[in-house]
């Protein structure tokens, strides 16, 4: 499987993360692929992570788009 991509709807404020669905024998072990998980580390390098979406009730989405709001200083 590649990584997920930054989307094109990728802004300063949002970021929309697309990937491709694994259909390979070889990349889903003969079993039939239920969900997918997608994390962020936060910036914390790695050592630790944020759930964004995944599981179950997802089902197979190929792309997610996170968006933040800042506000004025």
């Amino acid at each position: 499987m590649t990584a997920p991509t930054r989307g094109s709807d990728t802004t300063i404020n949002q970021i929309q993360a697309d990937w491709t669905a694994l259909s390979l024998y070889a990349d889903i072990g003969g079993s039939a692929v239920t969900s997918y998980e997608l994390q962020w580390d936060a910036g914390s390098a790695g050592s630790s992570f944020v759930s964004l979406v995944g599981g179950v009730s997802d089902n197979l989405l190929t792309s997610f788009t996170a968006t933040s709001t800042v506000s004025p200083g």
